[in-house]
C-alpha cells in the first residue's frame, strides 16, 4: 500500500472547527480562489511529523506513547490574525492561517515533545524549526498576506495521527490531554501497547489542525 504519514498534531474543539470553517469559505470566496476548504473535522495544527509508513509499526507507536506521555504542558489559547499561501513548488499550494499570539507555549509544547521524541530514538524525525499554522484549503491561485480579525483557539489536548491516503482520512492512534489550572501531570488516553491501535476519528469529534508561522529554532542533541 501507499506510505502514510504518522504526526503528532493539536486540535480543534468542535465548536472551533465550525468556526474556522465558516472562516475559510468566506476567505475562499473574498479572495476569489476555487480550492476546496478543508473539512472542518480534519483542521488540525501539526507539531512534529513522524515519518511514512503503509503499516504502523508497534515499536513506533510505542515510542510515540513513551514521548507523548512525558511531557508536561498546560491548556493554552492560541490568537491567529493573518491568512496566507505557503509557496511549495508545487502546482496547488496551501492557504493558511498564522498565529501570533499565545506562541510561548506552543513553541514549548513543540520543545518539549521534540525533545521527548530523541530520548526514545526518533530523533531523526524532529525538525529544529516550527512553523505553526492551519491549512485552510489548497488552490493553485496564491493569496497574498492578509491581516483579519484575531481567531482565537483553546487547546486542551493533542493527538498522535496516521494520515491514510486511500482512503483519505485521519485516524486516532492516540490522545494526551493538557493539563488544567491545579491538576497533576497529563497522562496519555491510549497508551498500552494493546491500546496503541488505529482508532477512527469521528467527525463530530475535535478535529485535527495545522498553525501558524514564527520560526522556533530548538536545541535538540
Amino acid at each position: 500500500g501507499e506510505a502514510s504519514t504518522l504526526f503528532f498534531a493539536l486540535l480543534l474543539r468542535a465548536s472551533d472547527q465550525q468556526t474556522l470553517a465558516a472562516f475559510a469559505n468566506e476567505h475562499r470566496r473574498s479572495e476569489g480562489l476555487t480550492g476546496t476548504p478543508t473539512p472542518g473535522h480534519r483542521f488540525h495544527l501539526s507539531l512534529h511529523a513522524i515519518g511514512n509508513y503503509t503499516r504502523l509499526p508497534d515499536r513506533v507507536a510505542r515510542a510515540c506513547g513513551v514521548a507523548a506521555a512525558s511531557v508536561h504542558a498546560s491548556v493554552f489559547a492560541v490568537a491567529f490574525d493573518r491568512t496566507m499561501t505557503f509557496a511549495t513548488g508545487h502546482a496547488t499550494k496551501p492557504l493558511v492561517l498564522c498565529a501570533s499570539d499565545g506562541m510561548m507555549a506552543l513553541e514549548s509544547l513543540h520543545n518539549q515533545l521534540g525533545q521527548a521524541l530523541w530520548r526514545v530514538g526518533l530523533g531523526k524525525h524532529v525538525e529544529r524549526r516550527f512553523t505553526p499554522h492551519i491549512t485552510l484549503l489548497y488552490d493553485e491561485r496564491c493569496a497574498p498576506e492578509r491581516l483579519v480579525s484575531p481567531l482565537i483557539f483553546r487547546f486542551d489536548s493533542f493527538v498522535l495521527i496516521h494520515s491514510l491516503v486511500h482512503p483519505s482520512k485521519h485516524v486516532h492512534v492516540a490522545r494526551w490531554p493538557l493539563r488544567s489550572q491545579g491538576h497533576d501531570l497529563c497522562r496519555g488516553e491510549c497508551v498500552g501497547d494493546h491500546d496503541l491501535r488505529h482508532q477512527e476519528l469521528r467527525h463530530d469529534e475535535e478535529g485535527p489542525r495545522l498553525a501558524g508561522q514564527a520560526w522556533c529554532c530548538l536545541q535538540f542533541p
